[in-house]
This record gives C-alpha cells, sequence and structure tokens, in this order.
C-alpha cells in the first residue's frame, strides 16, 4: 500500500513545532481534546492541527480510517489507539459526517 502524504505528516510531526498561532476555535477545540486524551507537544500546536486537517482530506479522497489508523501506527511508533483517537478527534471537530464511519472503522483493529 502507498504511504500517503498525512502518514507522511505523522512522522514529521515529532520534529516540527509551527511558529503560527491558531485563532480558530475548532482547531482550540482539536488541541483541548488531544490534550485530554494525554497528547503533549511544543510548540503551539499548529502542526496537529493541519494533520487533523489532512486526516479529513484523506477520509474525503476516500482512504479508510482503519487504513489511516494502521499506517500512522506504523510510521509514528504510536499504538493504534493513539492514532486512532487522534483520528476521532480530527473527525469530530474538522469533518464530523466521518466521524461514525471512523469509530466503526476503528473498531475492525481491536484484537
Amino acid at each position: 500500500m502507498m504511504k500517503s502524504a498525512t502518514m507522511t505528516a505523522f512522522a514529521a510531526l515529532w520534529l516540527v513545532a509551527s511558529p503560527t498561532a491558531s485563532a480558530d476555535s475548532d482547531d482550540d477545540a482539536f488541541l483541548k481534546t488531544l490534550e485530554a486524551g494525554g497528547f503533549s507537544w511544543s510548540g503551539d500546536g499548529q502542526p496537529l492541527v493541519d494533520l487533523g486537517h489532512d486526516i479529513c482530506g484523506e477520509l474525503d479522497s476516500g482512504m479508510s480510517a482503519a487504513d489511516i489508523i494502521a499506517q500512522g501506527a506504523a510510521e509514528t511508533g504510536w499504538t493504534q489507539t493513539q492514532v486512532g483517537y487522534f483520528l476521532g478527534a480530527a473527525a469530530s471537530e474538522f469533518c464530523p459526517g466521518y466521524l461514525q464511519q471512523a469509530v466503526e472503522e476503528a473498531k475492525t483493529l481491536e484484537g
């Protein structure tokens, strides 16, 4: 399976901290959801916000949530649960039409 731009962005997150401030309330809510889920980061979190938007783009293009989760875990070292939480937060804030689909597809990855 080919790597998507989103998955490459997952890997780059660990190296990037953007100086641009986020003023969007959806972006702020997304970051608060990640923080509540145990995620932490340096900088303002804009690379995380950008990745959240990229995930919605991948879902728009037909990539399954299960594939995003599996590839994200493989490329970041995050657990599938962590990537699934991230994806769920992104869907909830940025593309809520995919939230139910993401939840159902994530369940297929449970052992």
